[in-house]
């Protein structure tokens, strides 16, 4: 059996916690401001998932 990890120990938690301090979303700016949103951020698969509408960005994706 393998060890718990904590989350918040990790360095990928300290670079989320750096992204979210003074983050504010603004959905209707980031779709302003980015007509290929929808089609970038959204994949064709059988449950058609789509993630235009979260607080994603290219910068949160591993792709970019």
């Amino acid at each position: 059996m393998t060890t718990p990890i904590d989350a918040t120990t990790t360095s990928a938690w300290g670079e989320l916690a750096a992204r979210a301090d003074g983050f504010t979303p603004d959905l209707r700016r980031w779709f302003a401001d980015d007509p290929g949103r929808v089609e970038r951020l959204t994949s064709i698969s059988p449950t058609c998932g789509s993630t235009s509408k979260n607080w994603w960005t290219t910068a949160s994706s591993p792709r970019s």
